[in-house]
C-alpha cells in the first residue's frame, strides 16, 4: 500500500506547493510511482506550477460526483517518470461525500507509491477526512516568527496518532551567512518542535522564474535541486524504516 503524505503550512506564501512538486519529481525519478494531489479548492495553483492548466478538463470534484473517470482526470505528461498529478475542485466550497473520497483514496493508494498531498493552509474538514489514510504530515515552514507560530498551531491540532509521522521542512531559508544571523535554523526547529527536520531548502532567485514558466525549482537551480534530492532520500529512509 501507498504511503499518503500531507504537506501542509501553518500560513500562506511558505512554498508548500513548490515543496509538493518538486518532492514529487525527485520520488518519481527514485523510480516510484507519485501521484501529485491539488487539496487546495479553488486556489489550484499546483496545476500552474507545474504548467498543466491549460490540460485541465476533470478535476477531483468530477471524479467523485461520477461525472469522468479516475483516469480520465488524471494528467500524466511526464513520459519518463512515473508521476501523475490529479487537479483540484474548481469550487472552493466543495466538499467530499466521505463513503466516495474514502473509496477514492483506498484507491490510489492500492496503486502508486506515494501520494503527495498540497492542502491549504491551516486545518480544514477535508484534512479531518485525509487523517485515517495519512502516513505522515509534513509542516512547511520558513524562519520568520510569524510562520512559525502558525506551525506550532497546526502541531498542537494535529490527532494524537503515533502511526502518523510528523515532520519539518524549513523553505526559503537565507543562502547568504550574514542574512541567516538571528534566524532559526534546523536545528534550532528541531529542539523547539521535537519533530525530525527533513531538510533545508534554501531561498533562490530563480524560484519567481519557475513559478511563471511552469518549471519545477529542481531544473533550473541545482542548489534547489540537491535540497530536494536529499529529502527526498530522507523520505524513503524513513519509509523503509517504518516498513521494516
Amino acid at each position: 500500500m501507498g504511503e499518503v503524505i500531507f504537506i501542509t503550512s501553518g500560513k500562506g506564501g511558505v512554498g508548500k506547493t513548490t515543496v509538493t512538486a518538486n518532492l514529487g519529481k525527485e520520488l518519481a525519478r527514485s523510480d516510484k510511482k507519485v501521484m501529485l494531489l491539488d487539496f487546495d479548492f479553488g486556489l489550484r495553483n499546483l496545476d500552474i506550477l507545474l504548467g498543466l492548466e491549460q490540460a485541465v478538463v476533470y478535476d477531483i470534484s468530477d471524479v467523485l460526483e461520477g461525472r469522468c473517470r479516475l483516469r480520465q482526470a488524471v494528467i500524466h505528461p511526464w513520459r519518463d517518470l512515473p508521476m501523475y498529478f490529479l487537479p483540484a475542485a474548481a469550487d472552493a466550497d466543495y466538499l467530499p461525500d466521505s463513503e466516495r473520497f474514502s473509496y477514492l483514496m483506498e484507491n490510489l493508494k492500492a496503486s502508486f507509491d506515494y501520494i503527495l498531498i498540497d492542502s491549504p493552509a491551516g486545518v480544514s474538514q477535508l484534512f479531518d477526512m485525509t487523517v485515517p489514510f495519512l502516513t505522515s504530515v509534513i509542516v512547511v515552514v520558513t524562519s520568520d516568527s510569524a510562520s512559525i507560530s502558525d506551525a506550532s498551531y497546526i502541531f498542537r491540532t494535529l490527532p494524537g496518532q503515533q502511526q502518523t509521522g510528523r515532520y519539518l521542512i524549513l523553505n526559503r531559508f537565507p543562502a547568504g551567512r550574514w542574512q541567516r544571523r538571528r534566524r532559526l535554523d534546523a536545528e534550532d526547529l528541531h529542539l523547539f518542535f521535537h519533530v525530525p527536520v527533513l531538510g533545508t531548502v534554501y531561498e533562490d532567485k530563480k524560484a519567481g522564474e519557475c513559478t511563471d514558466y511552469g518549471q519545477l525549482m529542481s531544473e533550473k537551480s541545482s542548489a534547489a535541486g540537491r535540497s530536494f534530492a536529499k529529502i527526498s532520500r530522507r523520505i524513503l529512509d524513513y519509509s523503509s524504516i517504518n516498513k521494516g
